[in-house]
């Protein structure tokens, strides 16, 4: 979003709405990664923590040792675990009966939400973040599919967690 020093009171609120606003030297409108949205979802899923993310959990030497192992560290807490609870809870109903149907697992609660990105030129980016299974989360996908219909996002996170679960044994 613009820096908030350059919105008037009129456009923060409208942004609050995830709306692009006004013509200002900072870039206008809705603008985050894919990364940054499953950073999110961990936020919610941890209890308000984001952990810092690593590319690799280990590495192994040419004798298949272990020389290399990742440690978990807290980047940074978003919000108190009380709130990323209740955010959660709202989001099991987006996929209980809102606009993330399509993310339904039977066996796994999920929680999650949708997102439609207007691009600018007619058509749009469909988004999924969430977690599953919802009562203690063990996985975060995050999905965006350029020019997606709507929803779509949603139907292919659903297949992404089907087979995450089924892999930890949950399912």
């Amino acid at each position: 979003m613009p820096k908030p020093s350059e919105m008037t009171e009129w456009e923060t609120a409208w942004a609050a709405c995830g709306e692009p606003v006004g013509e200002h030297e900072s870039p206008a409108g809705p603008q985050a990664t894919v990364l940054e949205m499953a950073l999110t979802g961990c936020a919610i899923a941890n209890g308000g923590s984001i952990m810092q993310p690593y590319l690799v959990e280990g590495i192994y030497n040419a004798d298949g040792q272990r020389s290399y192992t990742a440690t978990p560290r807290l980047l940074q807490k978003a919000t108190d675990a009380a709130t990323a609870e209740r955010v959660k809870t709202v989001l099991e109903g987006v996929v209980n009966e809102g606009t993330g149907t399509a993310a339904n697992v039977s066996g796994a609660q999920v929680a999650g939400k949708t997102g439609t990105a207007e691009r600018g030129d007619g058509t749009s980016d469909s988004w999924f973040v969430g977690m599953a299974p919802a009562e203690n989360p063990s996985i975060v996908v995050a999905i965006v599919i350029e020019k997606g219909d709507s929803g779509q996002g949603a139907a292919r996170a659903r297949a992404v967690f089907e087979a995450s679960l089924e892999a930890a044994g949950v399912l």
